[in-house]
């Protein structure tokens, strides 16, 4: 016997919505959706672009990128929780797995937004890493990743609603 499940959290339900899901073809993502469980991106080759993406995601979500994978954020693409918890954070589960950050996108709301244990390549540039527990965790031994952190890239603590509030939400 085989039980299917989706996983569905906070985030509304909407067409295109990304609950528990695994990419391994080469795409582009773009317009508004949800992300409850994880997202996998798997495969080596394995591109996919969020451009100009209005991403919300669960206090569960998270975006793991696979070895030999890239995930490339861009084109103002904003990615932030749907509700009052944080989310995960995106994932470099192998020293050969990319993740991009570019061109007035943000991410917002994560307990760590990217986290490259695996001293994973991360690249932020003209982008914006907000209200986030950790912006950038890169961790590993080996050879040098070639990483990039651009002079407009940009980490803060901002609540746009209210200036004297805490920015981050819970549990922090």
């Amino acid at each position: 016997t085989t039980a299917n499940f989706v996983v569905k959290g906070c985030c509304d339900v909407g067409t295109g919505d990304l609950n528990n899901a695994t990419l391994s073809t080469t795409q582009t993502l773009s317009g508004s959706f949800h992300i409850n469980g994880t997202l996998n991106i798997s495969g080596s080759g394995t591109v996919v672009t969020m451009s100009s993406a209005d991403v919300q995601l669960n206090k569960e979500a998270k975006i793991n990128v696979g070895a030999g994978a890239k995930l490339i954020i861009t084109g103002g693409s904003y990615l932030r929780t749907c509700g009052s918890d944080m989310w995960t954070g995106i994932e470099l589960l192998a020293s050969s797995a990319e993740v991009q950050l570019l061109s007035k996108s943000k991410i917002e709301d994560a307990i760590v937004a990217i986290d490259a244990p695996h001293n994973g390549k991360v690249v932020i540039d003209d982008a914006t890493l907000n209200a986030n527990y950790i912006g950038l965790k890169i961790t590993g031994t080996g050879v040098a990743n070639s990483s990039y952190i651009g002079s407009s890239a940009i980490f803060s603590c901002k609540n746009s609603s209210n200036v004297n509030a805490n920015c981050l939400k819970s549990p922090h």
